[in-house]
């Protein structure tokens, strides 16, 4: 018995040995594919011109954002550009590429050839031909429609407007290095609010100065008809927009509170860090809340 169990143990023992040896190394021993990085690493120098920015928010109905920007760029060959990854207040990549649709590049109005990033979504690759000095990128945001895809940033009435979601930008640079002069574009007779100040109106088309795109990410506005500003203080304002009028009547004892807040927060902090603030508050029953 013991002599068959030997038996059996060696046939299996040589088995498995005749059959390593016919096993290539390489299929045992994978080795793992080297990471090719074809996104520009991020450097500290001024971007080469300065970006337009153009959201149209008509599109209140079905809550499309248009985008279109108009970049200029150095030289020929591979241009990248990303869209937002890294959202200020969250804690890992949560850009909404997902809702980005219609992509385009163009150069004087001739389609260029693009591709995405075989490893990271968010990058935009455009084949730049020689003698070409700026192209123009577009695509829409489709936010979404109901709490169950997400955060709804705009309805029949009102709308909050993100730069960070709606723009794009070229690989290589800080992003506090990147000059953008942004514009919106808002239904008729709507009014925007927003910590930058406008640079000039035209109908319903908002322009603003030249500002890095870091500043611009962080200045977010809203959009509605009914639209009410509150002073709190002579460089403070409590900007207002809700589904209707009756919502923006505000009690004094209200506002008050609002007062005593920013006279506390200057005598906590020993100093007004800004020039001016706005607190941009929206009253609907439709809108998603959001707190930054």
């Amino acid at each position: 018995m013991r002599r068959a169990a030997l038996a059996i143990l060696l046939s299996s023992f040589l088995s498995s040995a005749a059959f390593a040896q016919l096993v290539p190394p390489q299929n045992s021993k994978p080795e793992p594919t080297p990471k090719v990085d074809t996104i520009p690493p991020s450097r500290d120098v001024v971007y080469p011109g300065t970006i337009q920015l153009t959201v149209d928010a008509t599109d209140v109905t079905r809550a499309i954002f248009k985008v279109h920007e108009h970049v200029p760029v150095a030289a020929a060959g591979d241009f990248v550009m990303l869209y937002p990854k890294w959202l200020p207040g969250n804690h890992s990549p949560s850009g909404q590429i997902n809702k980005i649709s219609g992509f385009t590049a163009t150069a004087n109005g001739t389609p260029l050839k693009w591709v995405r990033d075989n490893l990271d979504v968010y990058a935009f690759h455009i084949a730049v031909p020689a003698g070409v000095s700026a192209i123009d990128v577009d695509f829409q945001y489709l936010s979404p429609t109901a709490g169950n895809q997400g955060r709804v940033v705009a309805t029949p009435d009102l709308s909050s407007i993100e730069w960070i979601a709606n723009s794009m930008y070229p690989a290589g640079y800080f992003v506090r290095d990147i000059p953008v002069q942004a514009s919106v574009i808002v239904p008729a007779g709507w009014h925007v609010a927003t910590a930058l100040r406008p640079s000039g109106q035209t109908g319903n088309r908002i322009d603003y100065p030249v500002t890095s795109y870091e500043i611009l990410m962080d200045s977010p506005l809203i959009a509605g008809a009914h639209y009410r500003a509150f002073p709190l203080s002579p460089d403070v304002t409590l900007d207002v927009i809700a589904d209707n009028e009756a919502e923006l009547a505000a009690k004094p004892d209200a506002l008050e509170a609002h007062r005593r807040l920013v006279d506390q927060a200057v005598k906590a902090f020993g100093a007004q860090h800004y020039d001016h603030y706005d607190f941009l508050l929206t009253i609907s029953d439709y809108l998603g809340g959001e707190g930054l």
